[in-house]
């Protein structure tokens, strides 16, 4: 009989001691799962609502190149490192099936940004043999808008695939808020270029105003040039003191010496 007893204690500790671990490891599996998805919205935030808008707008802002592309090779690897820890907890919690909206608009984003990296790199090169303005480059541009326009929306769908619906109002607050930001940045960056091209259009300098057939200054046009005899400094007409209209004769004069003696 103690037997017994003693045998069914040693069960039910066994059976309750293995409850506790499957437990345990499934608070742990879900702490984990919450760090990976913390991550993913980490990343994903910093790339789509901080670096890549810097990088755009540093392009109007500053004349180098050189702060654009380091903005956006970080953006993207923040995108690749993002969408990487959401591919895991894809497949650690939802048996790896990428079935819905936030995860297809989050691959044609990565897919959009491998393209954007092609372009920019073709475009650079296009630029240096030509120097001037490739059609390349225009859609660089649009493209690289209508990403983080469409990065930005799935942050959003993100949050409600994710059952964390009460963070959307905080998420379209910050969002809002930085588009204040650096739509003001910009539209001041367009306003100070357009100012400085106006003023490199100026001439230095007076420049004597040019009127053309039948205009004026408002005075009256000068008399036409006529000949007219040539004066000395008195304003006084030269004319010989010798000749016959004035009645004076030339000396003659004569081989001897000048005096008498």
């Amino acid at each position: 009989m103690r037997f017994v007893k003693l045998l069914s204690l040693t069960t039910f500790a066994v059976v309750a001691n293995a409850q506790l671990d499957n437990t345990g490891n499934a608070l742990d599996a879900d702490v984990k799962s919450d760090h990976r998805r913390f991550l993913h919205g980490a990343f994903m935030c910093l790339a789509f609502l901080i670096v890549f808008p810097f990088g755009a707008v540093s392009r109007r802002c500053l004349k180098n190149s050189s702060v654009h592309a380091i903005a956006q090779i970080v953006g993207l690897v923040l995108a690749i490192a993002g969408a990487s820890v959401g591919i895991a907890c894809t497949v650690r919690d939802k048996n790896g099936h990428f079935s819905a909206p936030h995860q297809i608009i989050g691959f044609l984003i990565i897919a959009a940004l491998i393209c954007q990296l092609i372009l920019a790199i073709t475009n650079r090169r296009i630029v240096k043999r030509t120097n001037s303005p490739t059609v390349v480059g225009k859609i660089h541009k649009f493209l690289g808008w209508g990403i983080i326009l469409l990065g930005v929306v799935n942050g959003g769908v993100g949050l409600k695939f994710a059952d964390e619906t009460f963070l959307l109002a905080p998420y379209v607050g910050i969002v809002v808020a930085l588009l204040v930001i650096f739509g003001s940045v910009l539209f001041c960056a367009i306003c100070l270029r357009r100012r400085d091209a106006s003023k490199s259009n100026e001439p230095d300098g007076y420049q004597q105003p040019q009127f053309g057939p039948g205009q004026s200054n408002g005075h009256p046009a000068p008399p036409p040039y006529a000949p007219y005899p040539y004066q000395g400094a008195q304003d006084v007409p030269l004319q010989p003191y010798a000749g016959p209209q004035n009645g004076i004769q030339r000396p003659t004069h004569s081989n001897g010496p000048y005096f008498a003696a």
